[in-house]
């Protein structure tokens, strides 16, 4: 009896794993990292203008998920530009969505004209919102 209750365990075990593995709760190695929640930054405006992370890009059109801000008119609600603030990790042979770095912070300078952009790896830009001009910071 023994015997058969070790197997039963055995069996257990392995369709727990392999139930595991197919949903993606395990790597090699050890259990993969999850994203805890997905970071959403508050928009700013200034002058009639918000300007507010997009999030989804790829779902748009555009190149990645990530790293693009958007221009919208506060009164129409039209956009009026959309501006890639930096680009996606390269293909590292990652999925898509484990390259994707998201925008945690946009900040409006004491100017009215800069914004701070900060994603989610700690680097920041700053924008000239007349030129479209983005320069990373340097700590």
């Amino acid at each position: 009896m023994g015997r058969l209750r070790q197997r039963a365990a055995g069996f257990l075990t392995t369709a727990t794993l392999l139930v595991l593995g197919a949903s993606g709760c395990l790597a090699s190695g050890g259990v993969e990292k999850e994203r805890a929640e997905m970071p959403e930054a508050a928009s700013v405006s200034r002058a009639g203008v918000r300007y507010e992370a997009i999030v989804w890009g790829r779902a748009r059109g555009l190149a990645q998920n990530g790293g693009y801000i958007a221009a919208v008119d506060t009164t129409t609600g039209k956009e009026l530009w959309i501006l890639r603030v930096y680009a996606a990790a390269p293909d590292d042979g990652k999925e898509a969505d484990k390259r994707d770095v998201f925008i945690t912070e946009l900040r409006l300078a004491g100017d009215g004209r800069h914004l701070r952009v900060t994603n989610e790896r700690g680097a920041s830009f700053r924008v000239d919102t007349r030129t479209r001009k983005v320069t990373p910071l340097r700590w």
